[in-house]
Parts: structure tokens; sequence; C-alpha cells
């Protein structure tokens, strides 16, 4: 979610690049340090990455919903 919103609300395209490599590193670096150190398999970690993705995704759909139909709303008074 805050990578979504980060990289939505960055100013340029190379920023958002930026935003978007460091927060893919930052997420595979986590889950591959959790099978490195023997506290996950693989499958744990690939369904953490798949759930984490759906919620993230979730929530940032229902915040621009929000977001749009508050627009609409002041547009149409």
């Amino acid at each position: 979610m805050t990578a979504l919103h980060s990289i939505e609300n960055a100013s340029s395209r190379p920023q958002r690049i930026v935003l978007g490599a460091f927060h893919l590193v930052l997420i595979f670096g986590v889950g591959w340090s959790r099978i490195y150190l023997g506290v996950h398999y693989f499958s744990d970690v690939a369904a953490g990455l798949c759930l984490g993705i759906a919620c993230g995704l979730a929530a940032h759909g229902l915040l621009r919903t929000r977001r749009i139909v508050r627009y609409l709303r002041g547009w149409l008074r």
C-alpha cells in the first residue's frame, strides 16, 4: 500500500522508477531473508507475497474509488 501510494504521488517518471525499484528490492529482500534464515518455506513466502499484493491493491482501489466519488460529488454540486 505504501509503495503504491508513494509511487503514484511521485513528481516525475524517474522518481517513480527509483521508488518502484526500491520497493521491489525491499519486498524480495525480506522474502529471501525469511527463506535464508530458515524461518519460512518458499511456499509460505510466495503465499504471503500474493496475499500482500492482493490486500494492497484492494486497499489502493478503495482509496482511489473514495477519491473519485468525492471529486464527482463536488463537481455535481
